[in-house]
């Protein structure tokens, strides 16, 4: 993945496998929830137009819809 345009700070659920803080970051074109604790290595990625944030939101939803 390409450097971050952007960290979000925004509160997200707990990592669902070791319950570390999540962190929201938006690249270019997707933006992207990961764990992190770096042994873990959980991420969700959403792809959105290239300089909007429309894709923050699906990747939230993508990592707060547990199993």
């Amino acid at each position: 993945m390409n450097n971050p345009i952007g960290e979000i700070d925004q509160k997200t659920l707990p990592c669902p496998f070791c319950g570390s803080r999540a962190m929201i970051e938006n690249y270019i074109i997707e933006a992207a929830v990961f764990c992190t604790n770096t042994h873990c290595g959980a991420k969700v990625k959403a792809k959105h137009a290239p300089r909007h944030d429309t894709g923050i939101e699906e990747a939230i939803e993508k990592w707060e819809r547990r199993v």
